[in-house]
């Protein structure tokens, strides 16, 4: 059997070879719906709701405080639970099913369980519902 020889390379990089430079792919001009900022509540592919929340425990009572909009928005929702043991998890819960006025098997975290940035999956319900269930209890 016969090996085939590869001819080695003199030096690790050729000088004397000019550089290509790749040119720089156009990028497609932004769509009027892209243009829009991201929203902390949107609209899941198999139709449910996602909600972004900063939660901010141990307050005095539980309440929507903000609805943050653009780069990084989340819902603020303050939680009169202390983060230990899933009580804030619970009562996030809990203040959701209300503020939502739906049931609370219709609620999952999605992510955050030790966190206070949480992700809340909602069922049952349409993105201009939930929209307009936390901003009128944000207002009231």
């Amino acid at each position: 059997m016969r090996w085939l020889q590869f001819p080695r390379p003199n030096r690790l990089f050729h000088t004397s070879l000019p550089l290509r430079m790749s040119k720089p792919k156009p990028r497609p001009s932004p769509s009027p719906a892209s243009a829009l900022p991201p929203s902390p509540i949107t609209l899941l592919k198999d139709g449910a709701v996602k909600l972004s929340i900063l939660v901010k425990p141990n307050a005095k009572e539980s309440k929507v405080t903000d609805i943050g909009i653009g780069e990084g928005g989340r819902v603020g929702l303050q939680l009169a639970a202390p983060p230990r043991d899933g009580e804030a998890n619970e009562e996030l819960v809990r203040v959701l099913a209300e503020i939502l006025n739906t049931k609370k098997y219709n609620l999952s975290l999605l992510s955050g369980q030790k966190s206070r940035e949480k992700v809340v999956r909602v069922e049952g319900l349409s993105l201009e519902e939930a929209k307009a269930r936390l901003t009128a209890n944000l207002q009231s």
